[in-house]
């Protein structure tokens, strides 16, 4: 999938997002998400503060210098802790603000800058680096999994074919980063990943390859092998 085609179904991911926070009380807030020991508040806090960090990687590819997504991992932890206390409609324009400096960022970027890397860095030493043009996936992939995460009504199983599997190859080399061996396929798209392993092999909807790789439950997620949540 192109840059393009990406940046117009992050739009789409945005507009659901916008949706479902529409629907969301004060109290409905303060209710759990899908993230052991997250409210929805804290989702909503991520995804702003997500889309600062993301739009600072893309600062970076921008000027060329070194910009953090984020302070430090402690420093990540305790600002989505702190934001998640505000009160609803401060949480939602937070953002909405923020999501929206990321978008302009990203529509006024060079094609300069969207061919260069970027430290993808926390303040660790060795970051890695990536390609800029990766970043409109990495906030693709937060939005589609988070929405999900805020158990508002929105399922993996409205997830597009064509970003579930933008999803699946992500999460998938994540998996096997961490350790595990990987041998799934979909039932209902040509997407597949074999890593050579010895595991058993997985065939499923999308929609459940996706709650299971990312360690959520339900959407038949609960018959297969238990994965840690991944936020």
């Amino acid at each position: 999938m192109d840059r393009h085609t990406v940046f117009a179904q992050l739009d789409d991911a945005a507009r659901r997002l916008d949706t479902a926070c529409e629907q969301l009380s004060e109290n409905d807030l303060r209710h759990a998400s899908d993230l052991p020991g997250w409210s929805r508040a804290h989702v909503l806090t991520h995804l702003a503060r997500n889309a600062d960090g993301l739009r600072g990687l893309l600062l970076a590819a921008r000027s060329g210098e070194a910009v953090r997504m984020y302070a430090s991992p402690l420093n990540r932890t305790a600002d989505i802790e702190a934001g998640s206390s505000r009160q609803s409609e401060v949480i939602v324009a937070d953002l909405v603000h923020a999501t929206h400096s990321f978008t302009v960022e990203a529509a006024t970027l060079d094609d300069d800058s969207w061919n260069a890397t970027v430290e993808f860095s926390s303040g660790g030493p060795n970051p890695p680096k990536i390609a800029a043009d990766s970043v409109l996936a990495m906030r693709l992939e937060e939005l589609e999994i988070h929405l999900v995460d805020l158990r508002s009504g929105p399922t993996f199983a409205e997830t597009p074919v064509p970003v579930a599997q933008i999803l699946l190859d992500r999460v998938a080399r994540r998996r096997t980063r961490l350790g595990t061996t990987i041998s799934a396929s979909a039932t209902d798209c040509d997407w597949r990943m074999d890593d050579g392993g010895s595991g058993e092999s997985v065939e499923a909807p999308t929609s459940t390859l996706l709650a299971w790789l990312f360690g959520r439950s339900g959407h038949g997620a609960e018959q297969l092998p238990t994965l840690r949540p991944l936020a």
